[in-house]
């Protein structure tokens, strides 16, 4: 039977559910109970990895705090800068500040970081210079911790993209995986029991009519020999 990946897994519970439910019929199917056992763990893995997809969807939310965590602490150190170079007369570094500052807000990423980075040097180089200037709570810590925070955030979204990637190609074999259960091994055992055991194989036949979109049984999508012939 040839389905749409996107109608397997749908199949594949409605099946697991009437094997379940003529579960002491199973005996009567070569290797009825090995092939449930392969089923419901094929199941249960797919759901295992869309639950882990939906979990690492929070990083994007998380990355976009951070981000707007490191902009505050620099824009205070630019502040702080600013009036510095204002009161002490520097105007070379206004006008590095200045230049720094522009693409801040445009910036992503290891861009962000790098803005943040130089600005963060311009403070430190003043040391103590500073102080006199500090206001708001944003120190050179803070803004040094929040660069050191995105960029590791950065480092583990990207490894968290590549995880995804092999989320979603292990989720694209257990379909296929599933499809091939159901077609090549669970169909063709279910056969044997076609003539003794008719309650039990018209139930099985019918949890394999795929489930459309809106909840109901499609069954002119189904090839109907691929069970009965």
């Amino acid at each position: 039977m040839r389905v749409h990946y996107k109608n397997v897994l749908s199949m594949a519970e409605a099946v697991a559910d009437i094997l379940h439910h003529y579960n002491d019929n199973l005996a009567n199917v070569p290797k009825g109970i090995q092939l449930n056992e392969e089923l419901k763990g094929l199941i249960a893995r797919n759901h295992e990895l869309n639950q882990q997809l939906v979990i690492g969807k929070g990083y994007a939310e998380l990355k976009q705090q951070k981000r707007l965590l490191l902009i505050n602490c620099a824009d205070g150190i630019k502040n702080q800068l600013l009036l510095f170079a204002s009161m002490e007369n520097r105007p070379d570094l206004k006008a590095r500040v200045d230049l720094y500052y522009a693409d801040l807000f445009h910036a992503s990423g290891d861009k962000l970081i790098d803005f943040a980075s130089v600005l963060l040097n311009e403070a430190l180089a003043l040391g103590a210079e500073l102080d006199d200037y500090r206001g708001a709570g944003i120190t050179t810590t803070t803004l040094d911790e929040s660069i050191k925070e995105f960029r590791a955030l950065l480092s583990s979204t990207r490894m968290n993209i590549a995880t995804r990637s092999a989320i979603n190609k292990e989720i694209t074999q257990n379909i296929i995986n599933l499809r091939e259960l159901l077609n090549d091994r669970i169909d063709v055992a279910m056969k044997i029991i076609r003539n003794n055991d008719t309650e039990f194989y018209d139930a099985y036949t019918m949890a394999r009519v795929i489930v459309d979109r809106h909840g109901k049984r499609n069954e002119k999508a189904v090839e109907q020999d691929a069970i009965s012939s």
